[in-house]
């Protein structure tokens, strides 16, 4: 249950798979019973603290317990539940179900059914973390967050620490924590599946994660059932937050695939390659356990060798060699297309792949070493090794070369912090956020590239898809182009492309022409933010570079930052999670973007101090005669956070009657007379409120 750092990732769904999967039951837990079975589970307990992970990673501020209040069987489903309550320095108790070290399994589909908690700061999840190695390695089956009970979210992380990468999806209801829903993934060796209720919502396919990061899910995973309560994500509960709060788990279940092999045809085309008499070709794979030579392929025409195996579902990966290992085997750079990369400890294998489903499936004939045909081995396609889709082995041009063409604009003098640039055309059918634009060096320039046949492409530029800003033109305008339909005028850029790669000149956004370069003007601002727990240290995030925060008045957290002034700058505060880097803060689209807040400062200034998570000061008692006063709480507060009343006497630490226990100054606060030419004015041996008044009196006199 690792938060999130700058915005989910989105995939395309891959098609489902046209039959149906046949599975296999390995384990589950109905909860029928009258206790929670301990030969299935086991409990997390504490704070994280006694991994080094304080709010396990994330700033929760829940202590995990094996207490029956907590996690008890009770009429057929598993009840976690988070009661407000002081426990060992934590404000909350909760608890946290593990299947560490009792069951594990690589694969397969796993779901439960389940009755989700709600409220502002809570955070149930249904997840999986790696049996036998360390963070990162995590598969998100289930989260929600209580402040937004219409969004279910699931998601995979992997990478390295320090460097952890994350995809995942979201699917959206009225409100998921009204009744049961089933939560799902199916596991496969290429890919992972979520889903709601049968509804497939997110797929993580492996063959498009970049291999420049181990993937983590081709070992044992265990499970986690738990409610959290507070963090960087929910934010912490506040004053509409209904406590206890309870997660009810029906039934879950995890089972395994239950193989139906399909024949495959592997074909590879040696005709390049200078055969002896005796030379063999094999294909190998992890299906014959890498042998090199156990699967022999049989010569056919024009060079063409192929064999047919019958291999399970999932991913397939294989390489084609001459004489088995011994002799002459295919290699591959990291990152070709067609290929795979896979680690082994300090070792880096690339090997072709192929996706088994429910069908029989013939490869392409690619050469020998190569995810291309031979060159000119006859057919059809794109001749021109400019084009991006130069084709080896075509002997005729069929009319289909695309070309790279690099699209460019500058968005520095728009209020777009935290915003995504998009690149919208004919060729992409306008389609909104199909085509987002990348922003490697932070100064508003954005760009991308992609493939265009050549002739006119009418396109314009876009933020956060049609949701953000959208470029205009007039009629007539350099740079465009203008189409009537009916009484609909649409004008947009144009660019011809011919048949060669083109980088288009950056442009302003709204404009034909480069924006205008201004000296930049930087000035000094204060950011400050209270945490969830003032014993939780703060981090500042701006133009990417992080600060850390040191201690203020009341607990507050502070830096101050030279920010370039007149244009909006993005930043976000968060939290040390200890080996998992950094727990950001989670805010609402009411005061920023995509996790951002956003600032356009104009002078010197400091900030107000905000909450993390949050829009506005934290919620707490403001009226300063109450007894539980908090000089940083938000004035909207409601009265109901206050009790008691205040203390009054004399706050001045400096005069005789200093009272510590006083919360405000009630006007007795009483000075000791030093020698000097302006005596006590009443007489009474000690400067006080009186002496004040009759000084205040003979203001602009001389003191003799």
């Amino acid at each position: 249950m690792k938060t999130r750092s700058l915005l989910l990732f989105w995939l395309a769904l891959a098609p489902v798979l046209g039959m149906a999967q046949t599975w296999s039951l390995a384990w589950s837990d109905e909860f029928n019973g009258t206790s929670i079975d301990n030969a299935k589970w086991g409990y997390d307990i504490g704070t994280g603290a006694a991994q080094g992970l304080w709010g396990w990673g994330n700033g929760e501020l829940q202590y995990y317990t094996d207490d029956l209040d907590n996690a008890h069987v009770e009429n057929g489903d598993l009840i976690i539940t988070a009661i407000e309550e002081d426990f060992a320095g934590s404000n909350y108790t909760s608890a946290r179900m593990v299947t560490k070290n009792k069951f594990s399994q690589t694969y397969g589909k796993w779901e439960a059914r389940i009755d989700l908690p709600t409220g502002q700061g809570i955070w149930p999840a249904f997840w999986m973390l790696r049996e036998n190695n360390p963070w990162p390695g995590e598969i998100d089956i289930m989260e929600i967050v209580g402040h937004a009970p219409g969004s279910c979210h699931g998601t995979a992380h992997w990478g390295e620490v320090g460097d952890v990468q994350s995809m995942g999806g979201s699917t959206y209801a009225a409100d998921w924590t009204t009744t049961y829903h089933v939560y799902t993934i199916e596991w496969w060796p290429d890919h992972i599946r979520w889903s709601v209720d049968g509804q497939v919502y997110f797929e993580l396919d492996r063959t498009v994660v970049s291999p420049d990061y181990p993937w983590l899910f081709a070992e044992d995973y265990h499970m986690l059932l738990n409610v959290a309560v507070g963090g960087a994500w929910p934010g912490s509960p506040d004053g509409s937050t209904v406590f206890p709060q309870e997660m009810r788990v029906d039934w879950v279940r995890v089972y395994e695939h239950v193989p139906e092999p399909q024949p495959i045809t592997f074909r590879v085309d040696l005709s390049e390659q200078v055969l002896g008499a005796g030379d063999q070709v094999y294909v190998t794979g992890a299906f014959d356990d890498w042998a090199g030579s156990t699967n022999a392929l049989t010569e056919g025409a024009n060079g063409i060798w192929s064999a047919t195996l019958d291999l399970p579902q999932g991913l397939q990966e294989y390489q084609f060699t001459i004489n088995g290992w011994g002799g002459q085997q295919e290699a591959f750079s990291s990152g070709a297309p067609g290929t795979m990369t896979t680690y082994d400890g300090p070792n880096t294998f690339v090997n072709r792949y192929i996706d088994v489903g429910w069908d029989a499936i013939v490869t392409d004939a690619d050469c020998f070493s190569s995810t291309d045909g031979c060159a000119g081995t006859g057919g059809d396609g794109c001749t021109d090794p400019d084009a991006s889709n130069y084709l080896v082995s075509a002997t005729s041009n069929d009319g289909s070369c695309l070309y790279p063409v690099t699209f460019s604009v500058d968005l520095s003098e728009e209020n777009v912090a935290g915003q995504t640039a998009y690149l919208n055309g004919v060729f992409n059918a306008w389609c909104g956020v199909c085509a987002p634009m990348s922003d490697p060096e932070g100064d508003g320039v954005w760009s991308i590239t992609v493939d265009l046949a050549p002739g006119n492409h009418e396109y314009k530029f876009t933020t956060e898809g049609w949701n953000g800003l959208v470029e205009e033109f007039a009629v007539g305008t350099s740079c465009t182009n203008t189409t009537y339909d009916g009484s609909n005028i649409y004008t947009n850029r144009v660019v011809e492309v011919g048949t060669s790669p083109l980088a288009i000149p950056t442009v302003c956004f709204n404009a034909c022409a480069a924006c205008t370069p201004v000296d930049p003007v930087f000035h000094q601002v204060t950011f400050r933010v209270q945490m969830p727990d003032a014993s939780m240290e703060g981090i500042l995030e701006l133009g990417g570079s992080t600060y850390p925060m040191v201690e203020t008045l009341w607990g507050a957290r502070e830096v101050t930052v030279e920010v370039q002034g007149n244009v909006p700058v993005a930043y976000r505060f968060g939290t040390p999670a200890g080996g998992l880097g950094t727990a950001w803060e989670t805010l609402s689209s009411s005061c920023g973007s995509a996790g951002w807040r956003s600032v356009t400062v104009a002078a010197e200034v400091s900030m107000d101090v905000v909450c993390f998570s949050s829009c506005a000061a934290c919620q707490g008692c403001a009226d300063p005669f109450a007894a539980n006063f908090d000089p940083l709480a938000d004035p909207a507060s409601p009265s109901s956070f206050c009790t008691g009343s205040g203390l009054a006497g004399c706050t001045y630490g400096d005069a005789v009657n200093y009272d510590a226990a006083a919360q405000w100054d009630d006007g007795t606060c009483a000075f000791s007379s030093a020698p000097s030419t302006c005596p006590d004015m009443d007489g009474d041996g000690l400067v006080g409120v009186n002496d004040v008044l009759i000084l205040l009196a003979a203001f602009g006199s001389n003191c003799l």
